[in-house]
């Protein structure tokens, strides 16, 4: 018994020496995540999150290869401009990596110059 004592006390110095790193910077709506997912609970790998931020970085996240190297499908999204379900889309399709990211697509392209060589009639 006097074991278990001894670590809960031992636990709450913890969490008391953690709150007085961390909660200064605390504002209602977050939450503590860690930043490296393999990482312990310390200052230099935690931060406050919101629940938005807190999905988009768990172990589920999706990651996809982009011209600019290894991404979260989220990322790739904000960095071409192209919405995620698009992008979810083309990779479901089958498209090439290298097709993936163009916007327009060239099926897109393909049919707008079909439209504008037709003749009117």
């Amino acid at each position: 018994m006097e074991e278990a004592y001894k670590f809960a006390l031992n636990g709450l110095n913890l969490l008391k020496i953690f709150w007085c790193d961390m909660g200064p910077t605390w504002v209602d709506g977050l939450t503590i995540e860690r930043i490296d997912n393999n990482g312990n609970y310390e200052k230099n790998n935690c931060k406050w999150a919101n629940k938005l931020e807190q999905g988009r970085n768990s172990r589920r996240a999706t990651y996809i290869d982009t011209p600019k190297g290894k991404m979260r499908l989220w990322e790739a999204s904000i960095v071409s401009g192209i919405p995620v379900v698009t992008l979810i889309n083309r990779i479901k399709r089958g498209w090439k990596p290298e097709d993936i990211f163009i916007s327009p697509s060239p099926i897109e392209l393909k049919y707008r110059e079909e439209k504008l060589i037709a003749p009117h009639k």
